[in-house]
């Protein structure tokens, strides 16, 4: 990668700190709603692909919780 495009050449230490690790800054809410809203925008991606229509037994959730009773990654058993 050539030094101009290097973001740490072009940064300072509280820019990278924002993009890399600003989430350490969020509430437990905040970071939350980021992760459900990031979840939600990939099911829309993937509904129409075979793996998704099989993990996911051909629902197409529209909120958390339906993702979680109809696509169970896993138990507690």
């Amino acid at each position: 990668m050539p030094i101009k495009e290097n973001i740490f050449h072009r940064w300072d230490q509280g820019n990278i700190w924002q993009k890399y690790c600003g989430f350490l800054d969020l509430s437990m809410d905040e970071f939350m709603n980021i992760q459900e809203h990031l979840l939600l925008e990939e099911i829309s991606l993937v509904k129409n692909s075979p793996l998704s229509k099989k993990v996911m037994n051909g629902a197409i959730p529209s909120n958390i919780t339906q993702f979680r009773q109809e696509v169970p990654l896993t138990t507690y058993k």
